[in-house]
């Protein structure tokens, strides 16, 4: 959840312009029945819908997000709507989710509670990502896309569905390798920076790297040009056991004491995971005859040659 472009999101391909790429896969590691996301729309589709948008369809933070363009935040806007149609976002909270227990169990990510201003607390402990886990279960990068998408959907739509609501990230890094920034793990921080800055515009307001080792330098400077420079303004990195900046934004008493809180609540028990986890049993019932969810297509026979990548549309938090 390295951001949203302007973007963070969840509080590639190559993100830093914000394309996608097929793989021509099944839905990455173990295979998953999943497609990888949609590639960009056309410029022509985006300026046809772009045009027609007024105003007051634009939601502020992608006017936020462009500097205060209004004929780019409507280009970025519209992206983002056909986006939304080819990849079925809006029939992601109701799809049965049968991998779900496995990704909150291999690459733990918490919605705790509410920071000072309001926004939502959402934790991810990057450090923790055990794909090899993941794919002792069948789990691809394609479908940690989709349930990245489940969880952003859940978070703006069911937490809090001010189009302009923002989150305060903790990204913790313990645990961390520095070979674990290679290979899979690499697509998954490139596709979920790329849905981020590309789609959840302006989502952050704050990102608080936690628990960095000493050798983070080095794959920092792989990861920021990923980022939109509104983004990065928004990073602080804290060392490992290093938790004094956090108070600026998050009273004590809001997160346990493995960040040098005083909360109660643990990680995973909050209200809000709870009825995540009662949506998730929900949708049990929605299981598909042919075992593919709504935003599963079959990626080999997908026409993408006339999706050129909207390469006027930046990325920005």
């Amino acid at each position: 959840d390295f951001g949203d472009s302007e973007g963070e999101g969840g509080c590639m391909t190559d993100a830093e312009d914000g394309e996608f790429e097929y793989d021509g896969g099944d839905g990455g590691v173990g295979g998953g029945r999943q497609p990888m996301p949609p590639p960009p729309a056309s410029m022509e589709d985006v300026e046809v819908l772009a045009a027609d948008l007024h105003e007051d369809e634009v939601p502020g933070r992608f006017l936020r997000a462009t500097g205060g363009d209004m004929e780019e935040a409507k280009k970025r806007f519209a992206a983002t709507t056909i986006w939304r149609e080819d990849y079925k976002v809006d029939e992601v909270l109701t799809e049965h989710q049968p991998y779900f227990d496995e990704i909150k169990r291999f690459y733990p990510h918490y919605i705790h509670g509410r920071a000072k201003g309001g926004q939502i607390i959402y934790i991810e402990q990057i450090g923790a990502l055990d794909l090899a886990g993941l794919e002792s279960h069948g789990v691809g990068v394609a479908n940690l896309l989709r349930h990245y998408v489940f969880n952003s959907e859940f978070m703006w739509t069911k937490v809090n569905p001010d189009p302009n609501a923002q989150c305060v990230t903790l990204m913790d890094l313990r645990g961390l390798n520095m070979r674990d920034f290679a290979g899979q793990a690499q697509d998954l921080v490139k596709g979920v920076t790329a849905i981020a800055q590309t789609h959840y515009v302006e989502r952050s307001s704050r990102i608080f790297v936690l628990n960095a080792p000493f050798w983070f330098a080095m794959p920092w400077k792989i990861v920021s040009p990923l980022l939109h420079p509104n983004t990065r303004k928004k990073v602080n990195i804290q060392g490992v056991g290093t938790f004094g900046a956090l108070w600026e934004a998050i009273d004590e008493s809001s997160l346990p004491p493995i960040y040098g809180g005083t909360g109660a609540t643990r990680l995973g028990d909050s209200t809000d995971e709870v009825a995540m986890r009662e949506v998730v049993e929900a949708n049990k019932a929605n299981i598909p005859a042919n075992g593919l969810n709504s935003g599963s297509t079959d990626v080999g026979s997908a026409d993408v040659s006339d999706r050129r990548d909207a390469e006027a549309l930046g990325s920005g938090v």
